[in-house]
């Protein structure tokens, strides 16, 4: 695949993560704190740093922090608490898009402190990676590319 098209696809994502995350994590007033179309927000690479300096998390889990596709922060419908959001987008999610979204959800409840949720967002999906993400607890997202 054209990696350009895989950008704009994360783009899009980006530009429509609020509509994406009410209909399929029931958050509001979601903000974008990272992604393609998206500078980092400097408070959340402070806040990676912060947590690596005092242990809560580890060089390499920081690392991974800073690579995840998006990262953003709602708050949730059900309690009015805010959650955190581990996105991986991909045209059609594989087995390593939901496995990476669950360890960086993870790594991220341990950077904030905070709930945070593990998805994947892409055009398709197989059924075994449906699985896959309901054994890993990710939410998988569908947005048609076009």
């Amino acid at each position: 695949m054209d990696n350009r098209f895989g950008t704009n696809y994360e783009i899009k994502v980006a530009n429509n993560f609020g509509s994406i995350a009410g209909r399929y994590l029931g958050l509001r007033r979601t903000r974008v704190l990272k992604a393609a179309a998206v500078a980092a927000d400097s408070n959340l690479s402070d806040l990676i740093a912060n947590a690596e300096d005092r242990g809560a998390i580890t060089a390499e889990q920081a690392n991974e922090l800073l690579a995840v596709d998006l990262i953003a922060v709602g708050r949730s419908r059900d309690n009015g608490y805010d959650a955190y959001v581990a996105a991986e987008a991909s045209i059609t999610l594989g087995d390593q898009d939901i496995v990476r979204a669950a360890e960086r959800a993870e790594y991220l409840a341990k950077a904030t402190g905070q709930a945070a949720l593990g998805a994947a967002i892409g055009e398709s999906v197989g059924s075994e990676q449906v699985e896959l993400a309901r054994q890993r607890n990710v939410t998988v997202m569908l947005l048609p590319a076009a």
